[in-house]
């Protein structure tokens, strides 16, 4: 599937790599054919003529795990939905879990960030913390849940104007349900858009989509 398409892309499945896993693990003396079956997806950093030197011949198989029984039964003929390559949003929020895993370490940050802007400790500090934490706080899973959601109905075609905008229209949003002063308000938008856009873009290394 796409993270197949994504290792490809990067090198991290490619022709060395397999050819070194073959020989790691005695591919040789575990099976008696020469015959290695790889994901469609998989094209960009396989080279068959390559791995061919080392006595092993590359069939690529369909795009998606979920067909390779049907490959198989249909003697390894591919129709046209093996071959086609979906970004559906199914696909698109199956990736939303790990962004999330990896954004803990801005999160912590942000609940930091908050807690600085809180100061001083007066009778107001809960609220100015919780002000910031929302709008900052909330734009990291906006960007995280609502972007790969909203994916193909953002302007623009780079990822980074695309997490840009939705972190303008979050953080417009965050500012006015909290009450913000518009100085607030603007200094919302500059903090959060960013950490939006960064966090979209990391988008860009496992999808199709670009």
């Amino acid at each position: 599937g796409i993270n197949v398409w994504c290792a490809a892309g990067k090198g991290t499945f490619g022709t060395a790599e397999l050819v070194r896993r073959i020989e790691a693990v005695r591919l040789d003396r575990v099976v008696t054919h020469r015959t290695l079956v790889v994901p469609q997806l998989g094209a960009p950093g396989v080279s068959a003529p390559e791995v061919k030197k080392s006595g092993w011949t590359v069939k690529y198989g369909p795009v998606r795990a979920s067909d390779i029984r049907p490959w198989l039964a249909a003697g390894q003929k591919k129709d046209g939905a093996m071959r086609k390559v979906r970004f559906d949003l199914a696909d698109r929020m199956a990736v939303a879990p790990v962004e999330l895993t990896q954004a803990w370490p801005l999160l912590i940050g942000i609940l930091i960030a908050s807690a600085l802007h809180g100061l001083p400790l007066t009778a107001g500090f809960t609220a100015r913390l919780l002000q910031f934490l929302l709008a900052a706080g909330g734009g990291v899973l906006v960007a995280v849940f609502a972007f790969p959601a909203l994916l193909p109905y953002l302007p623009f075609r780079a990822f980074a104007l695309k997490g840009a905008f939705l972190g303008v229209l979050w953080s417009a949003a965050a500012s006015i349900a909290i009450g913000s002063s518009l100085a607030v308000g603007a200094g919302l938008v500059l903090i959060v858009a960013p950490i939006v856009a960064f966090i979209a873009m990391n988008f860009t290394g496992c999808t199709p989509y670009t």
